[in-house]
């Protein structure tokens, strides 16, 4: 049972009003006035709050689209609510049973994950989450029962990987000169600079990599007073710079 205390936490953490918490939850600002100061709060309701709060501590997306906010769309804000709270239970069952078993390999671009002959699709919602599409086997008769586990894991590696898209602070992580005696006889700083997003982070990574500055690069979650997660280690960014680069993203270059 959710106490009072307990919403009133909850809605600060994820930056509620009482009205946008009424909205989402598709109650009146009444009624969630009324939880606030003791009623009951259903077991619904408790478990779509709960769930928001541990997927933004994941850093990962659990409001609707603007648009449905904006203008109201119960059906769609309650079908985002629900997706939120299936999103919440997968990762919870994946963690309960020590983690994935197999890492699956995930191609944001192509939106699909990929272990052996399985391949699981999804696409990007609105919001900037994730919805899972179609699951198929090359080596047999797909059964999603069956197979229950292995695509609980490849959720969670494309909850993994969504992160990298989602509008968090961040720090960049690098070397500024060799991380060994260089001819100056001196060795380079690890650099870390704070930066609103990761696509912040990866125009200076970009930049860096333009003008031959730096090497070891990593971002991470988090500002440089917080431990979050790596998120992006040298080789994917040097990936993602040449994709950018073959797909003719324009860059400053010095």
């Amino acid at each position: 049972m959710m106490s009072q205390d307990e919403l009133t936490t909850c809605l600060d953490i994820l930056g509620l009003s009482q009205d946008e918490a009424a909205q989402l939850l598709g109650v009146s600002e009444r009624t969630v006035r009324r939880w606030l100061e003791g009623m009951e709060v259903p077991g619904p309701v408790e478990q779509a709050i709960r769930a928001w709060r541990r997927l933004h501590a994941r850093n990962l997306v659990w409001r609707p689209d603007t648009v449905a906010i904006i203008e109201d769309d119960q059906p769609q804000i309650a079908a985002s609510r629900n997706h939120a709270i299936a999103l919440d239970e997968v990762l919870r069952r994946v963690e309960a049973r020590g983690g994935p078993r197999i890492p699956w390999i995930v191609d944001r671009e192509g939106c699909r994950a990929i272990l052996g002959p399985m391949e699981v699709s999804f696409y990007k919602l609105p919001s900037g989450g994730f919805s899972l599409a179609n699951y198929r086997r090359k080596d047999g008769y797909p059964d999603v029962q069956r197979d229950r586990e292995f695509i609980d894991d490849a959720t969670f590696y494309i909850a993994r990987e969504m992160r990298k898209e989602a509008a968090m602070p961040v720090t960049l992580v690098y070397m500024d000169g060799p991380n060994f005696t260089g001819p100056d006889g001196k060795f380079g700083t690890m650099r870390h600079l704070e930066f609103p997003t990761n696509d912040a982070a990866i125009d200076q990574v970009f930049k860096l990599m333009d003008q031959s500055k730096g090497q070891s690069f990593a971002i991470r979650e988090g500002t440089t007073n917080t431990t979050g997660d790596f998120l992006w280690n040298e080789a994917e960014l040097r990936a993602e710079y040449d994709r950018a680069n073959k797909a003719g993203r324009l860059r400053r270059r010095v």
